[in-house]
């Protein structure tokens, strides 16, 4: 495993200036719209099978806003979105679903709008796609407690083809749907400061995150079926959606559980389900189907262990799964369940457990074709993340590059 410290990323791109003081736009825009963006490039393609960046974001909500849509424009070359401009009634819906129920991403909106209106382009403000198709396939997590610090471990699973490929058509230099990866973290002047592995879209696409309360949440698939994505729906919350909003807005599990009942939620592409955990050692399993959502409480200070079948709803579990279980899913739920019921709950164990269960990611040709691509350690408390990114193929086998751990201060969110 290799460890990639300051000294081992490529491109390194520092873009620091201080925004100006400013309510009037248009004085903000004579100034060449200043922003303040800290990036460092972790790996590349094709050495690597995907590029991972390290993002790190401060100022005002609006100001990270804008951070976000020039790292997209910019350093990512996101492709203009006029395409996808929406009617007034579907932005009026997005605006009241945001602000109803995550008022910082609003207000992140609309740092994205102005930086999106500056630059003379049009597009979803509460978007920023990177990918061509949204989530997951196969993942494995769990969460225990540690003395001094309860942690979480997960493997996020996915494919590294891209959507032409994945249909059957030409697909010479184009890059795998995950492409690229950001550890992100923001540090809002208002607001919980967060870490998280984000792909697919800049602006809600957090795959799994922890805030400074302690507070970590990863989704996971319940299938790995090809599905064809449904229309876009603007009153409701995607599966993508779900772990950004629980990282910017909850404290605690139960506060989780709460908003997670309460949000207008849809399936765009994949059913997924949500495994949360927090400082106080508690731990959940959120689903949810046509009937309402559905929780499987774990046990104060004991583990839970999350993979690709249903836990929480009725109806639909090991049991179930076991007659048409095409992800290994009952397999690494119960390799994991083993092994940490044996294992002192350390971080060697938790490491352990995750590469007992990770899915080899080269064929027999050493071809990259999917599998593991990314083990993340959270500790709650104090929230930190460690993670092992996919980086080479070694004889037909994964190596993992180490990244620094990141760490977060626990307190309450910041005031004005």
């Amino acid at each position: 495993m290799t460890s990639l410290g300051d000294q081992a990323g490529r491109d390194f791109l520092s873009i620091e200036s201080n925004p100006p003081v400013s309510n009037n736009l248009s004085e903000i825009f004579s100034e060449r719209f200043a922003v303040s963006i800290s990036t460092k490039k972790l790996q590349s393609r094709p050495t690597c099978p995907f590029d991972f960046w390290r993002l790190s974001l401060t100022g005002s909500q609006f100001e990270i806003g804008q951070q976000l849509a020039e790292f997209a424009l910019k350093t990512l070359s996101m492709p203009p979105q006029g395409e996808d401009e929406l009617s007034a009634a579907e932005e009026r819906s997005l605006d009241d679903i945001f602000k109803t129920y995550c008022s910082t991403l609003s207000q992140r909106a609309e740092g994205v709008a102005a930086l999106f209106a500056d630059r003379g382009l049009k597009g979803n403000r509460y978007s920023l796609s990177i990918a061509d198709q949204p989530p997951p396939f196969a993942c494995s997590a769990a969460s225990f407690a540690s003395p001094p610090s309860p942690m979480l471990i997960r493997n996020f699973d996915f494919t590294l083809r891209s959507l032409a490929e994945l249909v059957g058509m030409p697909a010479a230099q184009t890059r795998p749907m995950v492409d690229p990866v950001v550890l992100m973290k923001i540090a809002p002047d208002v607001g919980r400061q967060t870490i998280s592995m984000v792909s697919m879209d800049l602006f809600v696409g957090a795959i799994d995150g922890i805030n400074d309360a302690g507070f970590c949440a990863a989704l996971l698939s319940l299938t790995n079926e090809n599905a064809i994505p449904k229309t876009p729906r603007f009153d409701r919350f995607d599966e993508l959606s779900i772990v950004r909003i629980l990282i910017e807005q909850c404290a605690s599990v139960s506060e989780a559980v709460e908003l997670f009942r309460d949000l207008p939620k849809y399936t765009v592409f994949l059913p997924c389900h949500y495994i949360v955990a927090d400082r106080h050692s508690d731990s959940a399993i959120l689903e949810w189907d046509d009937k309402g959502a559905h929780i499987f409480q774990g046990t104060r200070g004991g583990r839970l262990v999350c993979t690709n079948h249903c836990v929480a709803t009725p109806d639909a579990g090991i049991k179930t799964t076991r007659q048409s279980d095409n992800t290994g899913s009952v397999e690494r739920y119960e390799q994991l369940s083993h092994t940490l019921q044996d294992a002192p709950h350390d971080r060697d164990a938790a490491w352990k457990a995750a590469t007992l269960v990770r899915l080899n990611a080269f064929d027999a040709q050493a071809d990259v074709f999917g599998g593991t691509l990314w083990s993340a350690l959270y500790g709650l408390d104090p929230p930190s993340l460690e993670v092992r990114v996919l980086g080479q193929a070694d004889d037909g086998i994964g190596g993992y590059n180490s990244v620094p751990i990141e760490y977060l201060q626990h307190g309450s969110p910041r005031n004005a």
